[in-house]
Order: C-alpha cells, then structure tokens, then sequence
C-alpha cells in the first residue's frame, strides 16, 4: 500500500482547521453556558417571587378572615388550609439545558387559604391592600374590590341567599300541600315533579318554573304551576272545553 506523503504546508493546514474547530466549540459551550446562567437566574428569581406572592397572599387570607368574622360573616364561610409543594424547574421547551446540581432547589412547602363562601364560590388570593375578587355567586364582574366595597356584596348576597331560602322553603311546602290535595281528590293519580324553562318577554328574562305533571287514573291530565306565595294555575289541560275556574277543572278531569 502506498503511503501518502503530506507537504508541510497540507498539514499546516490540517492544524488550523482543527484550531479552528475547537476554538468554535469553545464558543459554543461559553454561549451555552452564558444561557444557562442568564435562565437559569431569570426563572429562579420568577420562583421565589411566585413563592413570596403565596405566602403574602395566604397571609393576606387570614387577615381577610378574620375581618369578616369580626365583622358578622362567620357563619357562612369556611377558612380552607391546604399544603402546597412547588418545585424549582427550568421550562420544558430549553431541551439543551439540564440543571446542574448546585442550582436546584429542594421542593418547597406552603401553608396556602383559601375562603369559601357556604352558599358557592370563594376567594383565592388577596393582594397587600387587601383587595380581592368576588366569586361569580356574589359579583359577576371580574375585578378586585377593596374589602369595604366587598363586605356590602357579601352582605348583599346574603341577604338575598337568605330571602331565596325562605322562598324555597314556602314553595316546597306550598308543592307537599297541592300533592296531598290531588292524592285525596284521586288517591290513584300519578305525579311527577318539574321544572321547566320558559322564556319571559319585554324586560322579564328567561326562568324556570316549578310544575306538577298530574295524570288522573282515568287517564286525564293536567300540568299546573304554583308559587311560594300558595296560588297555583293550569298551564296545560287535554280537554279545552272546560270550565274556567282552576277547581272545577281539576275536579271534571278527576271524575
């Protein structure tokens, strides 16, 4: 085999072009090592700030909590405790960068609160001015109250949770009495419980109705709704050539 002889100035040439490729490989590492750190602070110091507004936040709940307790709204929330565990992590999307040993950071735990309201929603985090967002059962603006203007919304809604309780109390007592009614007129009938959407008109929105489906055992039916109030109306009836008076109807369909 024949043995290939370089010249000096080939093998100069070899020479640099390896110099070359290792100083360019020094580059590389330099640059990545450059982005390494640059990330690596940029998304530390994003984690401690993360880990610094939970705590501020949790300790902003409490304070929250206990205003609202001094201020008469202890029985319809619940302060809600829960361990939280972060870890430090560089994003998935910096395939080229692994974290080094010397900068991670072990998993950190944090008491975190939370407010919840016994009739839905809750609070979920409360700024150092104490300011926070209502819950869409309270407000359905999604903004931060200051707790002055929130306590009265809170207030508000409960009242108003408070007036729809009773109603709800007085509709179901209004429905057992109707029940006992059409079972003593017709011990047989059948009856079934709804509640049924109707659209409303001009200013009266959409809403739904509470009914009493009542099919007799002579296979007559009638669809009636009632209210808290204890009046009720048929809304639906097989045979319209009836008498006009609500009674008198139900007592011909039950014969």
């Amino acid at each position: 085999m024949t043995e290939i002889k370089l010249s000096e100035a080939e093998i100069k040439m070899i020479e640099l072009k390896r110099e070359e490729e290792r100083i360019e490989k020094e580059k590389q590492e330099v640059q990545l090592q450059l982005q390494y750190q640059k990330e690596v602070e940029y998304y530390k110091g994003n984690f401690m700030k993360e880990i610094e507004c939970i705590k501020k936040s949790s300790l902003n709940m409490k304070k929250v909590y206990d205003k609202l307790v001094e201020d008469g709204i202890g029985d319809y929330i619940i302060l809600h405790e829960s361990i939280i565990e972060r870890t430090f992590n560089l994003p998935s999307y910096l395939v080229n960068l692994e974290l080094k040993d010397e900068d991670k950071i072990e998993p950190i735990e944090i008491t975190s609160y939370r407010i919840d309201f016994s009739n839905n929603g809750s609070i979920w985090s409360v700024t150092d001015d104490l300011k926070f967002e209502l819950p869409s059962s309270i407000s359905n603006r999604y903004q931060k109250y200051s707790y002055k203007t929130a306590l009265v919304k809170i207030k508000d809604a409960i009242e108003n949770y408070k007036q729809k309780q009773i109603a709800k109390n007085k509709k179901e007592i209004v429905k057992q009495n109707l029940k006992k009614d059409f079972l003593n007129l017709d011990p047989n009938c059948k009856i079934e419980e709804k509640e049924e959407w109707t659209s409303g008109y001009g200013r009266n929105r959409s809403y739904y109705i509470s009914c009493l489906d009542i099919t007799f055992s002579n296979t007559n039916f009638v669809k009636i709704k009632y209210y808290e109030d204890g009046t009720w109306s048929i809304i639906k009836q097989i045979d319209n050539r009836l008498p006009k008076d609500k009674l008198e109807i139900v007592n011909y369909l039950a014969k």
